[in-house]
């Protein structure tokens, strides 16, 4: 990808979205779901997954290694899985939550899948093998959706205005934007009743809309940090989840 002089690195855009994630964290685990401030807050946390998966893409690609770029991801979704279950549910894993997987699962399976759309040439095999990678996906954290994002950003990388376009029809099809938007309408049809006010607990959704203009910011450059910002993007998911987790024990 070319470099363009301004905008934003890659590592610029991932420190947004971490931070992103801490806020919409930090809404689930303290906030009633009927608060001004818990809407607010995980509108901002859309942000997060898909500028994530984005950049799994770029590293797919620009990895010197892609069998150890797998394995990582596959170490880090093992390491988050009791820190994720037991701050989502407030237990630790058992027979009621033991498929409460995270996201950086669901990134592990999303590799896999990109890797099966790129690597495997016999093609009902690689039809079996993806239709199988979804089905795995499902217990993950932005489930499937999370892989049509991916297969978007993989395909048309390099062309950022048809990844967006891409983008913008998941979040509208699998993402449910147009069923949102258009509630109000089939209340109307069935009931006679104009009730605008159903928006209100689902404009957190929207937040999904903003990734389209933030990853038009991105340079396509890495950014300063080095070795501590590779880490420690992969290390803040389990330990932010583990302090929200025990803060949250200390004052509930």
């Amino acid at each position: 990808m070319e470099v363009r002089h301004g905008g934003l690195s890659a590592n610029a855009l991932k420190c947004l979205a971490i931070v992103a994630m801490l806020i919409d964290h930090t809404a689930l685990t303290f906030l009633p779901p009927s608060s001004t401030a818990y809407i607010i807050m995980r509108f901002i946390g859309r942000f997060t997954a898909p500028i994530m998966f984005y950049f799994v893409v770029e590293g797919y690609h620009r990895t010197r290694d892609i069998n150890r770029y797998t394995l990582r991801m596959a170490l880090f979704a093992v390491i988050s899985y009791v820190p994720f279950v037991y701050l989502m549910t407030g237990a630790m894993p058992g027979e009621s939550n033991f498929l409460r997987l995270n996201v950086i699962y669901t990134i592990f399976i999303g590799i896999l899948f990109i890797r099966a759309k790129n690597e495997i040439t016999n093609l009902p095999l690689k039809i079996l093998v993806m239709t199988a990678l979804i089905i795995l996906s499902v217990p993950g954290d932005w489930w499937y959706i999370a892989l049509l994002m991916m297969l978007v950003f993989d395909h048309f990388r390099g062309e950022h205005k048809m990844q967006m376009f891409g983008y913008l029809l998941v979040i509208l099809t699998a993402g449910n934007l147009i069923a949102y938007i258009i509630r109000p309408f089939v209340l109307f049809m069935n009931w006679r009743i104009w009730d605008f006010s159903v928006y209100i607990p689902i404009l957190s959704e929207f937040g999904m809309l903003v990734p389209i203009f933030l990853l038009g910011c991105y340079n396509g450059s890495l950014g300063g940090g080095g070795k501590v910002a590779k880490w420690g993007f992969y290390l803040f998911y389990p330990i932010h989840l583990l302090l929200l987790a025990a803060v949250r024990d200390l004052i509930l």
